[in-house]
């Protein structure tokens, strides 16, 4: 696994990814300028549409109530214990908007 640049801050947003024209429930965990973490909580037999570097959309709102919509590439994804639904997803942010970029300074304030 690749060493990360930035640290990341944890944080609980409701989050849906779209892939193979389908829409996947999660929350984000955590967050930096180059990428995030995902939980994914609809249930999925197999982690074909989550391979690593497929790009995938990702749309939340942040605490504003601004909806963010951008894209994401997996890095990594790791099915949890066998009969648990969903996967966790590492992936980098690719060509953040600005409105996350803005939120995200936010973090060095506190």
């Amino acid at each position: 696994m690749e060493q990360r640049n930035n640290n990341r801050c944890p944080v609980t947003l409701n989050a849906k990814i779209f892939s193979r024209g389908r829409a996947f429930e999660g929350l984000i965990s955590n967050v930096s300028e180059e990428g995030l973490g995902y939980n994914l909580t609809t249930f999925v037999e197999s982690g074909d549409s989550f391979l690593p570097y497929k790009i995938i959309d990702l749309l939340f709102q942040l605490p504003s109530g601004e909806t963010v919509e951008m894209k994401g590439e997996i890095r990594w994804f790791v099915k949890p214990s066998s009969g648990k639904k969903g996967l966790l997803l590492g992936l980098m942010v690719v060509d953040p908007p600005e409105k996350y970029t803005s939120w995200l300074r936010t973090f060095d304030r506190k």
